[in-house]
């Protein structure tokens, strides 16, 4: 439990944190990313929605990304790519809704170039490709359920010395209708957690046990799938997750064998032990990860390996089934302290209780 515990803390994925993994759940898409002119060797793929950009170069030249003043930002050869960490660009980038102030002097100093990636491929958050607000536009407000586009954006680029630039769109994706997936939940949740707590034993048990289960492996499912996602070279600063993808894949499978195991030497023990260990695997496990993906119930774009229809399945069956195990494990404790009093009375030499 204890490794189970650290991989989970480790895994856990807030929407608030920015920029890790695959992204968060958004209802913004970057489309249509097009280099000009027409015939330039550079590849531009939006990832998270509208999180990040990556830019793939496949010139023999060099090719500059130009920051919010105009100054070198980032360079891309044949070589690889770096970061100009002098760029007054690096510090708003690690943050979505970071303020962009211009530092003129730091944008006029020489470049400090400092190596991202072996390959000439970058990934970095840039604002000038989203919506720079947490309110929608006015007119996504007044029609939330209408698709359309919020912004044309353009990044400006240098290549071999030539001006150049990445042009693109910003869309609203109209949200899912979150009250079904909602109300699901909570039926299921109540239906399971009933069952739990009213059920004879030899079923509340089982119940109990497919409950921790499923909210184990549905968050499992999900880390990987999210892990998976992620980009895997390019990081700039600010955006690098803490944990490098491949490994938060070794992660997610170890935290559910751990439970299991631990669960498995529970067993052997008492009923008591037993539902203790199921309810901490299912929430330190499980709920580390779908309560930190709460956002793909309300928010269209789904950042992961997975259909948004499926994440948000496993997202609604997982969190549903936590509540079944505490409950369980609750019922198992209130049976240790009735035995425990019992057990009291009987060496004061107290009657027992009738009926």
């Amino acid at each position: 439990m204890l490794v189970a515990a650290i991989a989970a803390t480790l895994l856990a994925a807030p929407d608030a944190r920015a920029h890790a993994g695959a992204g968060t759940a958004t209802d913004y898409r970057i489309a249509g990313a097009t280099p000009r002119p027409a015939g330039l060797p550079v590849q531009v793929d939006a990832l998270g929605g509208d999180d990040r950009l990556r830019l793939r170069w496949r010139g023999p030249g060099e090719l500059v990304v130009l920051g919010y003043a105009g100054e070198p930002y980032l360079r891309l050869t044949p070589d690889g790519a770096w970061e100009n960490t002098r760029s007054p660009s690096v510090a708003p980038n690690a943050d979505r809704f970071g303020a962009v102030v211009i530092d003129r002097q730091a944008a006029r100093a020489a470049p400090e170039w400092r190596r991202v990636a072996d390959r000439p491929v970058v990934v970095w958050h840039d604002h000038r490709a989203h919506w720079m607000s947490r309110s929608p536009p006015a007119a996504v407000r007044a029609d939330p359920g209408v698709p359309r586009v919020v912004q044309r954006w353009e990044v400006p680029i240098r290549v071999d010395g030539r001006a150049a630039v990445v042009t693109g769109r910003l869309d609203w994706v109209p949200r899912p209708a979150t009250a079904w997936w909602v109300a699901g939940l909570l039926a299921l949740a109540g239906a399971l957690a009933l069952g739990a707590a009213r059920l004879a034993e030899p079923r509340a048990a089982a119940l109990a046990r497919g409950a921790a289960l499923a909210a184990v492996g549905a968050g499992s499912a999900l880390g990987v799938a999210d892990a998976l996602a992620a980009p895997r070279e390019g990081f700039t600063t600010g955006i690098a997750p803490s944990i490098p993808p491949a490994l938060q894949v070794a992660l997610w499978v170890l935290a559910p064998v751990a439970a299991v195991t631990a669960w498995l030497a529970a067993r052997r023990r008492t009923p008591a032990a037993e539902a203790a260990v199921l309810a901490g695997a299912a929430w330190l496990v499980g709920g580390a990860a779908l309560l930190g993906r709460l956002g793909v119930l309300w928010h269209a774009v789904v950042p992961s390996e997975l259909p948004a229809t499926w994440s948000r399945v496993l997202v609604a069956v997982g969190l549903a089934c936590l509540p079944a195990p505490a409950v369980w494990a609750w019922r198992q404790a209130g049976a240790v302290r009735r035995r425990g009093r019992a057990a009291v009375r009987r060496a004061a030499g107290a009657p027992e209780p009738s009926g």
